[in-house]
């Protein structure tokens, strides 16, 4: 065995081709030696058959160029001087016997459904925009010598298999592309390991929507390959593919999936050697930082199909616009959550108030925080009803800002009536210039809500300063409200305009009870009907009941997050009756009044509701309370804390049953007249003229 020149040693170092490591652990007596790997080969290795490194077989390569013994040059040496310079230029096939043809191996492919995966190779001695580093590792990493047995699918997954890919999404096989063959790795652990073999399919994407493919002895590319290309199965890992292709306008997301597979590789080619590439070639002459792009360059992003986030975010717009009837509106109400029973409240008032102005074609009702069905009474029919929290669930809460954001201001309207929204509340706080100057937010207040340990917090008060400068309008639901934020926050007289009380109208159509007949035995009864917590003060109403022996007071309602349990020391003249289906279901021609307790409140729709019945009324004086419960036509509790002050309320009212009725009436014939539809309408007609409030 002759010694090797230092020529040929040098010409076998300079490749780069000769996997030294893997030559001294395939073959430790090497290391005994303590002999150049090299010069061990080329002396006495490739005399005896073996490998330079794992990739290549000398004697397939002899097998397929017979010149080789003919000449007596070692093969590697040959494969080096004759094969790499054409093969680096990524279009040549290999190494011949090492990668030999294989018509005929394993079952036909289908047709394509829309044309190749990979581009067609580059004409001979054309070095792509990228340079010819990169195509240099692709041509060794295509033409690593195939295994020996071929692993099942091989043959398959080397049609649509994208060596260059490859090398640049995992770096770490860029770092073995000379002595790893890339197929051999994808089919053995790559996809174990979920990773892709081509820009255009997704291991895990295609896994998690197939999944009957988890166990399947079958390669899930090879699959793909074989069958489920063809019949329209989808290789993305994008969830929401099938609804954002819809949106797209496509006939199938199959075709939506072939548009895409098209688009990339149209753009892979523009970068590869069209003007595209070109650009960016002679941008990284200028500034070299550029020339990092190039791997991403190679698998472009198609928007709007690209993260999963955006894709959500899109199918999720479209279903949007989908509960809209994909129109514009007029005016938006917006409410934190469907609530509120079978009562209007002020989402109702507001609803049905705009639905007669502008007509019902022109509101949206619109849930923002919590989903579900809207109860019926809440808008007339013909009014689009949009469940924004269900459609948006999945995104994080950031995307569902941005969406609330791009949703309204795609609706064009020309109020947005926030009525408890959390969500908009936040988007104002972290969007204030796009949406002060793209959204006219109407902002709708109740009263200040207080903690167990007596602290105040609520919307008024988090809220109000600090968006009031980016509101269009203010709309407390009473006068005591708007006068204590103008006083508290120091509202310019000249700004004074903006805060616009919208007066909670009342249905005269609601019937006046009858008073309870007379009878001897028969035990006086007070209604009482609210939240079971502890703005509603019942250790008052359980302390008034105690001092009333003679009297029984009905309770309707539930308790509230667990705040209270109404059983404990409940004294036997309260009787608990549940939630009620409806106001005008209750038994009021059994009431000789009707008790209200409350430590804070706004203007509680069912003082209204009950001022139209004609039942007396004995309530606390808290809030805007005071704005349904009148001196003289009925009995409001200043010292809303104590329970002397009611009881001597309710014996009064029971001393003259008549005249107390008559009061209550001359009270309904009051709200009658002032909280009327038409007033309630002519103030939330301002913001439809032009001109504020």
């Amino acid at each position: 065995m002759k010694q090797p020149s230092r020529g040929e040693v040098d010409e076998v170092h300079a490749s780069d081709l000769f996997d030294a490591e893997w030559y001294l652990a395939e073959y430790p007596d090497v290391a005994l030696l303590k002999m150049n790997p090299i010069v061990h080969y080329l002396r006495f290795g490739g005399p005896l058959g073996r490998r330079p490194a794992e990739w290549f077989d000398p004697d397939a390569y002899r097998a397929e160029y017979p010149e080789v013994d003919e000449e007596g040059v070692d093969p590697f040496l040959h494969y080096i001087r004759i094969n790499r310079p054409s093969d680096a230029t990524g279009t040549g096939t290999g190494t011949g016997a090492a990668r030999p043809d294989r018509d005929g191996d394993g079952p036909p492919l289908p047709e394509p459904a829309g044309g190749p995966l990979l581009s067609a190779p580059l004409p001979e001695g054309t070095v792509p925009h990228y340079g010819a580093k990169m195509q240099r590792l692709a041509g060794l990493a295509r033409a690593a010598a195939p295994p020996s047995p071929e692993p099942d699918d091989y043959e398959t997954v080397m049609e649509g298999f994208d060596h260059l890919f490859y090398l640049t999404r995992y770096h770490d096989m860029a770092a073995v592309a000379h002595r790893s063959n890339m197929v051999r790795h994808y089919l053995r652990a790559g996809a174990k390991e979920g990773r892709d073999p081509s820009p255009h399919f997704s291991t895990k994407g295609y896994l998690a929507r197939y999944p009957d493919q988890r166990h399947s002895p079958e390669n899930p590319f090879a699959h793909w390959l074989r069958r489920g290309r063809a019949e329209g199965q989808i290789a993305t890992p994008l969830t929401e593919f099938d609804k954002v292709s819809q949106i797209l306008g496509h006939e199938s997301p199959a075709a939506t999936q072939e548009m895409l597979i098209a688009r990339r590789r149209d753009l892979r080619e523009r970068f590869e050697t069209g003007k595209l590439g070109e650009m960016v070639r002679k941008a990284t002459a200028h500034e070299p930082l550029v020339g990092q792009v190039w791997p991403q360059a190679l698998q472009p992003n198609i928007q709007p199909l690209v993260r999963q986030d955006r894709v959500r975010m899109l199918a999720a717009l479209g279903e949007l616009h989908e509960m809209a009837g994909a129109r514009t509106a007029r005016a938006v109400v917006a409410v934190n959550a469907p609530r509120w029973g079978g009562g209007r409240r002020m989402e109702g008032h507001i609803t049905h108030a705009l639905a007669e102005m502008l007509g019902v074609e022109e509101v949206i009702l619109m849930v923002t925080d919590k989903g579900g069905e809207m109860a019926d009474s809440k808008a007339p029919p013909g009014v689009r009803y949009v469940d924004f929290a269900s459609a948006t669930a999945s995104l994080s809460k950031p995307n569902r800002e941005r969406m609330l954001f791009e949703f309204l201001r795609g609706l064009a309207p020309e109020a947005v009536f926030n009525i408890n929204s959390l969500t908009i509340w936040t988007l104002m706080t972290n969007y204030p210039g796009p949406v002060s100057a793209s959204l006219p937010i109407v902002g709708c207040f109740f009263c200040n809500d207080q903690n167990r340990f007596g602290h105040w917090g609520g919307y008024p008060a988090s809220q109000f300063y600090r968006h009031f400068d980016k509101m269009r309008a203010v709309c407390p639901d009473s006068h005591y409200l708007a006068d204590q934020l103008a006083t508290q926050f120091a509202v310019p007289p000249e700004q004074r305009h903006k805060i616009a009380v919208l007066e909670g109208p009342v249905d005269p159509s609601l019937p006046v009870a009858s008073a309870p007949a007379p009878g001897r035995g028969r035990r006086p009864q007070f209604f009482w009907a609210s939240r079971l917590d502890d703005q509603k003060r019942l250790d008052v109403v359980y302390a008034i009941a105690r001092a009333m022996p003679d009297v029984d007071i009905r309770m309707w309602g539930a308790p509230v997050a667990s705040q209270i349990d109404p059983r404990v020391d409940k004294p036997g003249n309260v009787i608990l009756e549940g939630v009620y289906d409806s106001f005008a279901a209750l038994p009021l021609g059994k009431a000789d009044g009707w008790l209200y307790t409350s430590e804070w409140d706004g203007v509680p729709s069912i003082l209204l509701e009950v001022a139209m019945t004609g039942i007396p009324m004995v309530g606390s004086l808290v809030g805007g309370c005071g704005e349904v419960l009148r001196e003289g036509l009925s009995w409001p509790i200043a010292d809303f804390a104590n329970p002397d002050a009611y009881v001597d309320a309710m014996r009064a009212l029971l001393a003259d049953p008549e005249g107390a009725r008559a009061r209550a009436l001359q009270l309904r014939e009051a709200l009658v007249a002032e909280r009327t539809p038409e007033a309630y309408a002519a103030t939330l007609a301002q913001f439809f003229e032009g001109t504020a409030p």
